[in-house]
Order: C-alpha cells, then sequence, then structure tokens
C-alpha cells in the first residue's frame, strides 16, 4: 500500500504537467479538444490525490508501522478517531491534504465553468492551478514523502500524536484553516487567468464572489476553533495570544477581508480594479507565506511543526510566483486604469478605501512582528522577542478603528453624502454609541467604585479601551438595527406588506447585502467579547478538602481528588462544587485534570473544566497536587463575555449562509440553474454549523 500511494503521487505530477500543456498549447492553438482534455486532467488529479489521501488514512487506521509518518504520529492505544485525522497531525501529511484539498476545489471550480462559462480564461486559470499543485507535488515526492517506509525491520508500534493535538477543536481547526487558504487559491488563479488573458472586467470576480465568501467564513471558522483549542487545552485562560501560528492564518484574514469589501467599489464604479488585484496577489501569497511559516520552524509555537528544510523551496516558489503576478498587473496597467475616481470624502467608496488601507497597515504589522525575531536571530545569532504587548499597543487601537468604519461605512451614500443625509443617517446610532459609552463608565464605578476596569491589565499605556469598544459595539448595532428598519418600513410602506413579512422578503431580495449586515453583527459581538477581557479576575488558592473559595459571584469547594489509569493514560482529577455566593444552590460540578500520556515521551496536558454563562467562564485550572494530603494548588479565573466571542462566530457563519443563499430564480444564465444546488448545499451547511456553534457557546 506505501508504495501505491507513492507510485499515485508521481502519477499525479505526470498529470499535473500535461494538464498545464495541455491547457496552453489548446488555448494557442485554438483546439477545444485540448482545452477539455486540460479540463479532464483536473478531475483526474483529483481523483488520484483522494485515492492517495484515503491510503495514507487507511494506513494511519490500521496501524502500518512500517510507514515512518504513520509511526511518528499514531501508536496502537489512540482512538480510532485521532488515527483517522492524524492525517494532518504532521508535515507530510498535511501537505497531502492541503494539496488534496487544493485538487478538490480546483474541480469544483472547472465544473462551474465548464461549457462557455469564463471560457477564455480557463486556459490560463487552468495553468495556474496546475503550477500550485505541481510545488506541492515536488514537495511531496522528494522532500516530504508521507509514503515513505523504513529499510529495516519496522517497529512494532508508533510514538503516539501529540496529546495537545488529540483534541475535537484541533481535529477541526486545521481543516477549516486549509479550506480557507486554499480557497483564496482559487481566486488567485482566475485573477491570474484574466491578467493573462487580458479579460479584466467585473466578469471574473463576479465569478468568484462566492469562493471569497466561503474562503473568509473558513478562515474565520478556523480561526474562532482555534481560539476554543487554545481556551479548553492549554490551560492559560485565554484563547489567543498572538502566537506565530495564529498570526501566519490572520494575516490573509486580514487581506482577504480588504479584498471582500473592495470589490463591492469594482461592482458598483468600475474603480478600485489594481487595488483588488493587488489584494488577491497579497492574500495568496500570505496563504504561502503563513504555510511556509508553520512548516518551515522558523517560527516557535506551540502547534508549530518541526525543524525543516522546506522553507528555501517554499521561498523560492513565493517570490517566483510574486514576481510573475506583478509583472502581469504592471503589464496590464493601462488596461486597469479607472476612467473615473472618487467623488468625495464623504462617501461609501472613500470608507472601503481607508478600511483597505487599515486592514493592509494591520497585516504589514502583523507579519513583521511576527518575522522579526527570526529575522534578527539570522542577522545577529541573538534572540528576540516580540511579546502581546507590542501587538496590543498598535492593533486595538487598529482593531477599534475597523470597528468604527464599520458602523459608519453603510451609512454613507454612493458617489457622495449630502450633510443632510449624513446628519439623518447618523443621529441615532452616534447617540446610542455615546450611551453606551456613557453607560460602560457608569457600571464600573458602581462596581468597581472607579472607573479603573476599562484599562485591561495587558495593555502598556492608555485607558478607556474597553469603554470605547462597548461604545463603538452600541454604534455599529445602532447601524445594523437602523439599515433593517428603515429597509423593512420603505418595503411595507411600497408593497402594503406586514412588518415581518416586509423584513423576511427584503432580506431574501437583498441577501448580500443584508447577510453582509448579519456578519457584521457577528463581529460587534466579538467585540463584545474581547471587551471582557477587562473585567477578568483570577486567583491562585491551595485548597484542602471541603475548603471554600470565592471568585466573582460564586464560591468553589474543593470535595477530593481523583486517579485513574485508561490504558492511555494516568489521570489526576480534582473535583470541585460550584455555589452562587451566600446560597446552597448547587450549580455544578467542576473537573478540572492532569493527564499523564505514556506516549509520546510521558507528556503532560492540563484538562480545564468551566462553568458556562453568558456573563462568563468560571475557568480552573488544576495545578500542584498532594495525594496523601489530599490537597491541590487550583488557578481560579472568571473570564466575562468571553462566550461573545464563540456566539460572535455563530452569527458570522449565519451571515454567511443568508449571503450565499440561491435565489428562487436563477439570472438568465445556462448553468446557473444547474449550480444552484452548490449553492444551497453551501447556504444549508454554513447554517447548520452556525446553529452547532451557537449550541456549543451557550452550554
Amino acid at each position: 500500500m506505501p508504495k501505491l500511494g507513492y507510485v499515485l503521487l508521481l502519477l499525479t505530477t505526470l498529470i499535473c504537467v500535461y494538464t498545464a500543456a495541455a491547457a496552453v498549447v489548446g488555448h494557442h492553438k485554438g483546439s477545444n479538444r485540448l482545452v477539455e482534455s486540460a479540463k479532464q486532467g483536473v478531475y483526474a488529479v483529483f481523483g488520484l490525490l483522494t485515492c492517495a489521501s484515503l491510503i495514507l488514512i487507511y494506513l494511519f487506521v490500521v496501524g502500518d508501522y512500517s510507514v515512518k509518518y504513520v509511526q511518528h504520529y499514531s501508536d496502537r492505544s489512540m482512538p480510532l478517531f485521532y488515527k483517522a485525522t492524524a492525517m494532518w497531525g504532521g508535515q507530510d501529511g498535511s501537505l497531502l491534504f492541503w494539496v488534496w484539498v487544493m485538487s478538490i476545489w480546483a474541480a469544483i471550480a472547472v465544473y462551474q465553468n465548464r461549457g462557455d462559462r469564463n471560457r477564455a480564461i480557463m486556459p490560463y486559470t487552468i495553468v495556474t492551478m496546475m503550477w500550485v499543485t505541481l510545488f506541492f507535488m515536488s514537495l511531496l515526492i522528494t522532500v516530504t514523502n508521507p509514503f515513505e517506509t523504513y529499510m529495516g525491520a519496522a517497529p512494532t508500534d508508533g510514538r503516539g500524536l501529540n496529546p495537545l493535538l488529540q483534541n475535537a477543536y484541533m481535529v477541526t481547526h486545521p481543516p477549516s484553516l486549509y479550506l480557507g487558504y486554499i480557497g483564496w487559491t482559487i481566486p488567485f488563479c482566475f485573477a491570474i487567468g484574466a491578467l493573462a488573458h487580458g479579460k479584466l472586467d467585473y466578469t471574473w470576480i463576479d465569478s468568484m464572489r462566492r469562493w471569497c465568501l466561503v474562503a473568509w467564513v473558513c478562515l474565520s471558522v478556523g480561526l474562532t476553533l482555534g481560539g476554543l483549542w487554545a481556551y479548553e487545552e492549554l490551560g492559560w485562560g485565554g484563547y489567543w495570544a498572538w502566537d506565530p501560528v495564529e498570526n501566519a492564518a490572520f494575516m490573509p484574514w486580514l487581506t482577504g477581508t480588504a479584498f471582500i469589501h473592495s470589490i463591492q467599489v469594482q461592482e458598483r464604479r468600475g474603480i478600485f480594479k489594481i487595488w483588488n488585484l493587488l489584494l488577491i496577489v497579497i492574500t495568496f501569497i500570505l496563504t504561502l507565506l503563513g504555510t511556509m511559516m508553520t512548516r518551515s520552524g522558523i517560527v516557535e509555537s506551540v502547534h508549530a511543526f518541526a525543524q525543516s528544510d522546506i522553507g528555501d523551496f517554499f521561498l523560492s516558489f513565493l517570490f517566483v510566483t510574486l514576481a510573475i503576478s506583478v509583472a502581469l498587473i504592471f503589464y496590464r496597467w493601462k488596461v486597469l486604469e479607472a476612467k473615473q475616481g472618487l467623488e468625495s470624502v464623504v462617501s461609501r467608496e472613500f470608507a472601503f478605501l481607508i478600511n483597505n488601507w487599515v486592514l493592509l497597515f494591520a497585516a504589514f504589522m502583523v507579519t513583521f512582528a511576527t518575522l522579526f525575531p527570526s529575522l534578527f536571530k539570522a542577522v545577529t545569532s541573538k534572540e528576540i522577542n516580540v511579546g502581546p504587548a507590542f501587538y496590543n499597543l498598535w492593533m486595538i487601537p487598529v482593531g477599534l478603528l475597523l470597528l468604527c468604519l464599520t458602523g459608519i461605512g453603510p451609512l454613507l451614500s454612493w458617489r457622495k453624502s449630502t450633510a443632510r443625509t449624513v446628519f439623518n443617517q447618523f443621529v441615532t446610532p452616534a447617540s446610542v454609541g455615546i450611551l453606551t459609552f456613557g453607560a460602560a463608565i457608569l457600571l464600573s464605578i458602581h462596581v468597581y467604585g472607579s472607573a479603573t476596569f476599562i484599562t485591561p491589565s495587558y495593555l502598556p499605556s492608555g485607558e478607556g479601551y474597553a469603554a470605547i469598544t462597548l461604545g463603538l459595539c452600541g454604534f455599529v448595532t445602532a447601524t445594523i438595527v437602523q439599515e433593517f428598519w428603515r429597509g423593512t418600513k420603505i418595503r411595507a410602506k411600497r408593497s402594503n406588506e406586514a412588518l415581518f413579512a416586509a423584513f423576511i422578503t427584503l432580506t431574501s431580495r437583498a441577501k448580500r447585502r443584508y447577510g453582509g449586515y448579519i456578519v457584521h453583527f457577528g463581529v460587534m459581538l466579538m467585540f463584545v467579547g474581547f471587551a471582557g477581557e477587562a473585567f477578568k479576575e483570577e486567583k491562585q488558592q491551595i485548597m484542602a478538602q471541603g475548603q471554600k473559595v470565592k471568585i466573582n459571584n460564586y464560591d468553589i469547594q474543593f470535595d477530593r481528588l481523583v486517579f485513574e489509569d485508561d490504558g492511555q493514560k494516568n489521570a489526576v482529577t480534582a473535583h470541585l462544587s460550584l455555589f452562587r455566593t451566600g446560597t446552597n444552590e448547587k450549580l455544578g460540578t467542576l473537573t478540572p485534570a492532569k493527564w499523564f500520556y505514556r506516549k509520546p515521551e510521558e507528556q503532560v496536558t492540563t484538562e480545564v473544566d468551566k462553568y458556562i454563562s453568558i456573563a462568563g467562564d468560571v475557568y480552573l485550572v488544576l495545578g500542584a497536587y498532594d495525594a496523601k494530603a489530599n490537597t491541590a494548588s487550583l488557578q481560579l479565573k472568571f473570564n466575562p463575555l468571553v462566550n461573545f466571542v464563540w456566539l460572535g462566530c455563530a452569527f458570522l457563519m449565519f451571515g454567511f449562509s443568508v449571503a450565499v443563499w440561491p435565489n428562487k430564480t436563477s439570472k438568465v444564465e445556462k448553468y446557473a440553474p444547474k449550480r444552484q444546488w452548490m449553492r444551497l448545499s453551501a447556504g444549508w451547511a454554513s447554517f447548520l454549523l452556525s446553529i452547532l456553534a451557537l449550541v456549543l457557546a451557550v452550554t
């Protein structure tokens, strides 16, 4: 089986070369048969990589430890679920998974554009797809072969998967990020196809809009799942620490967000063409850079892969791809130049432009700060650390500016906003924002006796960020409610419908617009969760049996220690009872634990437990313990509003499902009716995921 898997990789590489050649020759000779053959080649690549990937999963499930990769990342005691998903637990398998997903996306994109749709740019698009695929295939058949076997006698057992990765969130987090990373590859390929051919109207962007939304929401969900994993598994009480691997996924998210907003201006006004091409190129380059950072060992992280020599290959591919992309943009510069420009700074177009600049600045700062320690060490041989304080100093104001723009953009008119329009649009949201800001300060004075709570402890300087955040959240919420309300009233008046019926009709007929508003509402909820950091409480306590300790409005009583062995690990679990302060009302039992795995290398994990409510989590971590004295050292935290972060992600996915939901009647387009099932499936999938995320957030 391992040999068959490697043969499939070799055969895939040959098919990639043929597919690219057939697309180029077929286009230049005007041979439809060769172009169609190239499209079939894309399907063949998908089929071969699917077989190779399933073989690797099979080798994990049956425990074939003659394969080095299987032996390194699994063992006999692992549950079947983690054996099957250990495929992306290490570098070799994760690269195979990357290119497998790439082949799936490519096959779907080619199928969507069969027939005459985008016929002119498809050959160059296919060449670009194969260019990306060939790079990863070259790595798989040379330096990162996941099917490599031991020369001598095979080990009888494996080393085991890192216990930190044996977590449901970590199983789903990498695939979601890959879907996002590679989802951005498809729009990039179409952009290069349009540049190479010279067909640079809005057609290619219109075809890729949903791809961009899918890529963006997958990255968003992947980042959120990574935060949930850190919150559940690492035991430090937070969900974001500006870790290099977190940053690697955040960088393309920032530029991708800019692109999604910017293409609306090109659609509406026919401007920002160069901006949009630069943004999609930068986003794709950042996905490559992020993939390289996590797999080359140039950054240190709790969930980065080990040191590897593939970094030079990635850098070479990255620079060549960037050079070709920029050269094509310059070559088509005159065609891309807009015939009209911005008419006023008080316009929605200008707000989008500011949004672009702010997001690009944020992406640059995160990229620079993430890579700077490695670059500094390479030049000076000295180590330097860029910690959360630096990121927060720069990124918190940037985040607040972006939150403000989220509320401002919908209130401005296209082309130019008059003074009267600005006043009418802003008076209510601005008033709500100011009132919310004042309420946050008054609440702090009432609860804490001062307004000092609005200075989060992680900020190096400055006050008021939490209250400003809550004020801006009120502003954004009022903007969204106002947009829905005014649209519903106008619809009800014109069509003589009841308000609720008008609301449903309004949303269903402008799904992109109102789905986007729901996404903005989800982002606002996440900022509410971020502001909750300012309320955080923390205690460290050595507790004896029967002892109680108070945190926030809860009393926690230590009951006992329990020792267990399930064959894979030894577990030490503290049992604690949770009560409402001043009452005998028991709210539940919390069981933080330490797990001592036998493989790999007697690794210890911290298993937190928490009591979840919409106001915040009571979060417990077991530290040292004394079995004879039946005492335990516990870290107790109260994390206010943290569940608004996960709730916001649920609304984000729900808004996405609204935006991509298909219309009842499609446009007059040859293949549009046949593609309805794809959009319907994407809509239902994201809707169900949003419901699941909502349930997880509040239970």
